[in-house]
């Protein structure tokens, strides 16, 4: 063979040798500052997210959203030398399967099982434990409140207690797309609408309860009804705007103010009880078949009476609870009974374990001496999300961010 015809031969499958490499499982598809995702890694987090029940539209997408996400969170980690304890990391896992209805051990199996790599399980969980122990040390102090800004926001309260608004909503189920899938689609929601897209018709779309059917309308609701969670948000926009992602246990709830009027009867009640009754998901899983369930549940329901001699044929957390402050009530709940009359249903944004149907019983005005305790959790915790959400949109504008 002559030295010419070998080097060709040579570069040619030299070439060819990296072209499969290149193509390769381990192969790097984007580098964030320093740190790759490889193919590999994307397709462990795409089987991570369908463990979590992501249903996103582009899944691949969101996992790499996510993974760059990740490598930011644990850069910016390891620039101050945080790290995660054994103790700490078990304490965590064990409290993120709960989340889940799941023990440590039949999480890890339920992975395994689908094809996802332990180390890559671990971790997901261990950069979401060092993410939000790094935003609490950098923004505690500012997000904590200061009593200042409680009589602020008590004040403003207390000068819209004879206000009522038109509101609208839509629900996103954790159910049916994952938290972060839930949370990818109310943020595109919330752009479309200031675009100019229609509230109604997008509530049509995407929301999950049975407001839906009528463009999301919750109706006409006293202001000192809401939820200190929602009410902090909805007090604030002007007539057409829309609010931020409000996280309740089920999902994600986006809030159109419709329109304010004044309400000279407005009742200044601060306790309510009600009854709950869980409709849990059929065997084929369909969250549409157990709302159409509690739907006509809510519709053939005669008042609290009727519900609660039903709660025994419900699931677990049927029951009647109260009376009991507006702020100790669940927001997703409170904001829900807070359109209602006595007697009335309303359903609930579905979860992973169902859908929940409650009717009020009733409302009675007395002293709420845990207002103001519950109302600066809330205030930190939403501040804290926002400062989050700032923080990683921060990072991801400064970093170095290239497709391979």
């Amino acid at each position: 063979m002559r030295l010419s015809t070998a080097i060709a031969m040579f570069l040619m499958w030299a070439a060819y040798g990296s072209i499969a490499y290149a193509k390769g499982p381990y192969s790097v598809v984007r580098m964030v500052n320093d740190a790759p995702i490889t193919q590999f890694d994307v397709s462990q987090r795409v089987k991570l997210l369908q463990v979590l029940g992501a249903r996103a539209a582009d899944i691949e997408a969101l996992a790499m959203q996510q993974l760059t996400e990740d490598r930011l969170k644990q850069q910016a980690a390891n620039a101050i030398g945080m790290s995660l304890q054994e103790d700490a990391f078990d304490e965590a896992f064990a409290a993120f399967a709960t989340q889940r209805q799941a023990s440590p051990e039949g999480l890890r199996s339920q992975a395994q099982r689908a094809g996802v790599a332990l180390e890559t399980l671990n971790d997901f969980v261990r950069t979401g434990v060092l993410w939000r122990d790094l935003v609490n040390i950098r923004f505690r102090s500012r997000a904590t409140p200061s009593e200042a800004d409680l009589e602020n926001i008590l004040n403003f309260a207390a000068s819209a207690r004879q206000e009522s608004v038109f509101i609208r909503e839509i629900a996103i189920p954790f159910a049916e797309r994952g938290n972060e899938g839930a949370r990818s689609l109310a943020e595109q929601i919330i752009r479309d609408v200031r675009a100019g897209a229609s509230f109604a018709n997008l509530a049509r779309q995407y929301s999950r309860t049975p407001t839906a059917a009528q463009g999301g309308a919750v109706g006409w609701t006293p202001a000192n009804r809401l939820p200190p969670l929602f009410a902090g948000q909805i007090l604030s926009l002007s007539p057409g705007d829309v609010s931020s992602p409000i996280e309740v246990p089920a999902g994600i709830i986006v809030i159109q103010l419709a329109d304010i009027r004044e309400e000279q009867n407005a009742s200044d009640a601060t306790t309510t009880s009600y009854v709950r009754l869980d409709v849990p998901l059929p065997d084929s899983g369909s969250v549409e078949t157990a709302i159409t369930t509690a739907t006509n549940l809510a519709s053939d329901l005669d008042g609290c009476n009727d519900a609660e001699s039903r709660v025994g044929a419900f699931g677990p957390a049927s029951g009647r609870f109260g009376p009991n402050p507006v702020s100790e009530i669940a927001p997703d709940v409170a904001l829900a009974l807070a359109s209602l009359d006595a007697g009335e249903s309303a359903v609930l944004t579905p979860s992973s374990a169902g859908v929940s149907v409650i009717t009020l019983c009733n409302r009675s005005a007395t002293s709420d001496p845990e207002a103001i305790a519950n109302l600066e959790r809330q205030v930190f915790n939403q501040r804290m999300n926002n400062y989050a959400s700032s923080f990683i949109q921060e990072l991801q504008a400064d970093a170095i961010i290239q497709d391979k």
